[in-house]
């Protein structure tokens, strides 16, 4: 029993680091657009990301046998689903309301430039 609790310790870390990792590498990656505002968009990232960080550790640890089994699935599955729920979750809270269709809105200047940009940093 100690051994898969020190298991789910190591699992949790992983993830944590793996979150600051991917924070901090997104608004490099951002930085010439940020400039001097990159340190508290990076904090103001991870504050906003909490939730997702939760949903993620939580999915790890009650799903690690799945995810074990099922890796690449895992591995190709979970970007894209991110992506899409991300780009659901835009429509639906911002452009459905001023009138768009999920076509015009998949058509608009830059949809494409912020999912690849999602799908990088959830990859």
């Amino acid at each position: 029993m100690r051994h898969k609790l020190a298991n789910k310790g190591q699992l949790a870390l992983r993830l944590l680091i793996s979150y600051i990792l991917g924070l901090v590498i997104g608004n490099t990656i951002l930085l010439p657009y940020t400039g001097a505002l990159f340190i508290p968009f990076m904090f103001g990232g991870m504050v906003i990301a909490l939730p997702l960080l939760a949903v993620a550790l939580a999915t790890l640890l009650l799903l690690e046998n799945n995810i074990r089994a099922n890796i690449r699935l895992w591995c190709w599955g979970t970007p894209l689903a991110i992506v899409a729920a991300w780009l659901s979750v835009e429509y639906l809270g911002d452009y459905s309301a001023r009138g768009y269709s999920v076509s015009d809105y998949l058509m608009l200047r830059n949809v494409l430039e912020r999912s690849a940009l999602a799908l990088l940093c959830a990859s």
